[in-house]
């Protein structure tokens, strides 16, 4: 694997700002190479894998050093500290990088919490579901699939993208021009020509 670092073209000492500065500037300009994008990726998810495992294994010396795997140990404390910072999209690479064959509920709970947090309240819900029924005896995987459930009866629609909230304030904006038109209209003006 080529340095990741260097694909992004960052030091290894760079912080998360910087990180994700450079990957999104990356994807931008490389929007229309698929190898390229891949390996953008690929190397982003290294350093975010790596940070959350602790570092790299270089195999090699200088600037063109090829990097092992990043260690597979999973420390799902490194996780629930990305959540409660905020860095959904970093819990959830950690999350994803995991080997399918050793994720258990605690895995999908906190993958639920990442979705949650995103937005993503559907998803949320299936994941907490899953955590619930692999592990009936943790009080806090059913609690969250309980309110979860809840709050899908009591009025979330199923918003895939969680914008129940744009969505309102939308419908208002669209409401109060509608509403300004035709008081326009009422004294002879037109603010929205087509209505």
């Amino acid at each position: 694997m080529k340095d990741p670092y260097g694909v992004l073209g960052i030091s290894p000492g760079a912080d998360d700002f910087s990180l994700r500065e450079a990957y999104r500037r990356l994807v931008r300009a490389y929007e229309n190479n698929p190898r390229k994008l891949e390996e953008i990726n690929n190397a982003y998810d290294s350093v975010i894998l790596a940070r959350g495992a602790g570092g790299y294994a270089a195999a090699g010396g200088g600037a063109s050093a090829q990097y092992a795997a990043p260690p597979r140990s999973f420390d799902f404390e490194d996780v629930q500290k990305r959540i409660r910072a905020g860095r959904f999209d970093d819990a959830l690479t950690l999350l994803d990088g995991m080997p399918a064959q050793q994720r258990g509920a605690e895995w999908y709970y906190l993958k639920g919490c990442a979705q949650r947090g995103r937005g993503w309240l559907e998803e949320a819900e299936k994941l907490f579901y899953a955590a619930a029924q692999m592990d009936s005896a943790r009080r806090e995987y059913r609690t969250a699939y309980e309110e979860m459930r809840s709050r899908r009866q009591n009025g979330y629609q199923g918003n895939h993208r969680g914008k129940e909230k744009d969505d309102d304030r939308c419908c208002g904006i669209c409401g109060s021009l509608l509403c300004a038109d035709c008081c326009c209209e009422c004294f002879g003006g037109d603010l929205i020509p087509c209505c």
